[in-house]
């Protein structure tokens, strides 16, 4: 009777690991593809530029200066991905805003609406994935913005609204919801907010422009 107790703690144990491994697995996926997708889309455009003119010195210096950036994107992810826990969450979403927008040269600004936004270790990666998502659908398809505008609020219970919006070039709401590879992206996002339970509601941003509206019940895990 030991023994068999023994071998199922053993199963047991072995069926947990393998969860975690494949959950850390997919998390991993998807943050990769998330923040470091922008920096591999401009690094593919610069380097295009020096192909066609391998003679320009400025443009091999671009490029030299985007790798840059894909290694401290590279880091970044590796720091956060350890200490995230220890940062809050609105400074982590405005690192994150700096950063970017650095990059494209739109500028970029964080709103409260509530003094202070107290969320879960687990949560603040899913929101900051969803954010660096978000901000690389507006470089790839919105990149005449003028602005990006993140709001945040959060009520006593714990529920978290987060309004992100642009004023670029509009989106197809038919497109927005298509789960085709094309829209990869999109379909992470929701996917990411299932695991809180939340959900994303698209809207076109009348007269430019979309605002993502994203709802989370519960943010204090």
């Amino acid at each position: 009777m030991f023994i068999e107790d023994q071998e199922k703690v053993s199963v047991s144990d072995n069926g947990a690991w393998a969860d975690a491994y494949l959950s850390a697995r997919l998390h991993l996926s998807r943050e990769l593809h998330d923040r470091v997708g922008w920096d591999l889309t401009a690094f593919s455009y610069e380097l295009f530029a020096v192909e066609n003119d391998p003679t320009d010195r400025l443009k091999i210096a671009t490029l030299r200066k985007r790798l840059e950036t894909l290694n401290g994107t590279l880091r970044g992810l590796a720091c956060d991905m350890r200490c995230i826990q220890h940062r809050g969450l609105v400074e982590v979403i405005s690192n994150q805003l700096q950063t970017w927008s650095q990059i494209t040269q739109i500028p970029t600004l964080v709103e409260l609406n509530t003094p202070h936004v107290d969320v879960g270790s687990h949560c603040a990666d899913i929101i900051t994935a969803v954010i660096g998502e978000l901000l690389t659908n507006v470089a790839k398809h919105a990149p005449s913005s003028t602005h990006v505008l993140v709001r945040l609020h959060q009520s006593a219970s714990g529920t978290l609204e987060i309004t992100f919006s642009d004023d670029g070039n509009g989106i197809d709401l038919e497109k927005a919801y298509d789960r085709s590879g094309l829209h990869l992206g999109l379909h992470c996002v929701r996917e990411r907010l299932a695991e809180l339970r939340g959900s994303l509601q698209i809207e076109p941003n009348n007269p430019r422009g979309a605002r993502m509206l994203i709802h989370l019940p519960d943010t204090r895990w």
